[in-house]
Formats: C-alpha cells, structure tokens, sequence
C-alpha cells in the first residue's frame, strides 16, 4: 500500500499533535539529527520526491536546524499565513 498523508484536524487530532510536539522536546536534546534521519529513510525508501513540513517564521532555531539538513523555505502557507512550509527534495538525495 502506498504511503499516503493527510493534513490533521487539530480538533479531532489534539492528541497526535501534543503526542509530536513532546516528541519534538527530545529533539531539542540532541536526537534531531537521528529522527530527521529517520524520516528521510523512510520517505526515500517510498519514494517520495519531496516532504513538507511547517514551522514558525520566529521559531530561528528550528529554521536553522533545517537549513542546514537542506530544507528550503518555501514561505507562509496558503491556509495558515503565520506559518511557513519547508521542502527538502529527496529524489536529489539518492
């Protein structure tokens, strides 16, 4: 079955969202470097040409963090204009 993703309710979904963002607390720790590896593995390994992900234009740190792993900000979000999308191209990566 191909992988396949669907933007979250945060209503419905509050649970997977507070779930991820304590997640993310560890990222702060040191392991950002061995989820993001993780991640683009298993994008690449479904072939996914790209991922997207949001982050807040303030949040300098995390804007950094993703740059430096060849993350382009692509700018506000159409729907959420107080947030950006990122894109890494994964298709370039193999």
């Amino acid at each position: 079955m191909p992988l396949r993703f669907q933007p979250i309710d945060l209503n419905r979904h509050s649970d997977l969202c507070l779930s991820f963002r304590r997640d993310s607390y560890f990222c702060s720790y040191g392991e950002g470097d061995d989820i993001h590896a993780y991640v683009v593995a298993l994008f690449e390994r479904h072939w996914l040409p790209s991922a997207r992900l949001s982050v807040s234009p303030t949040n300098v740190r995390a804007l950094r963090y993703y740059a430096k792993n060849g993350w382009r900000d692509i700018g506000p979000r159409p729907d959420h204009p107080r947030v950006n999308l990122m894109e890494l191209t994964l298709s370039s990566r193999r």
